[in-house]
């Protein structure tokens, strides 16, 4: 027996629905560091808020997958890896550092978080920045 043509496009758009993606945080203290800090401030990039799917009450479910990119500044790996919740890091501080959080879910689904550790000006006295 043959269905028509429409039938089976309906039967195909009728499969399984479309995996939730999960919701990808960054947290970044301290938020910024002195302009050419020369590694000497370690910072954490903290991506343990990050969920499975998003509730108004959390749910347990299966854990995430994390995958960290850091551009900009160079920057050293102090504790934690690229593939953790979080990490420690410290920065040359001579531009930005970025960082791009890849979030996937169990089901395959993903989301991305970007923030960016900001740079403070030299004599900035309330962040630690000499004169």
């Amino acid at each position: 027996m043959r269905l028509p043509a429409g039938a089976a496009l309906f039967a195909v758009a009728c499969g399984s629905p479309t995996p939730v993606p999960p919701s990808a945080v960054i947290q970044i203290t301290p938020a910024a560091i002195c302009v050419d800090d020369a590694h000497r401030t370690p910072v954490t990039f903290d991506g343990s808020r990050s969920v499975e799917r998003l509730a108004v009450v959390p749910v347990a479910g299966e854990p995430v997958r994390f995958s960290w990119t850091l551009s900009g500044a160079s920057w050293r790996l102090v504790s934690g890896s690229l593939q953790s919740p979080s990490l420690v890091v410290t920065s040359a501080g001579d531009r930005p550092l970025h960082a791009s959080l890849l979030v996937t879910a169990p089901s395959g689904a993903s989301a991305r978080a970007i923030a960016t550790l900001g740079l403070t000006v030299d004599g900035a006295a309330d962040a630690g920045c000499a004169p």
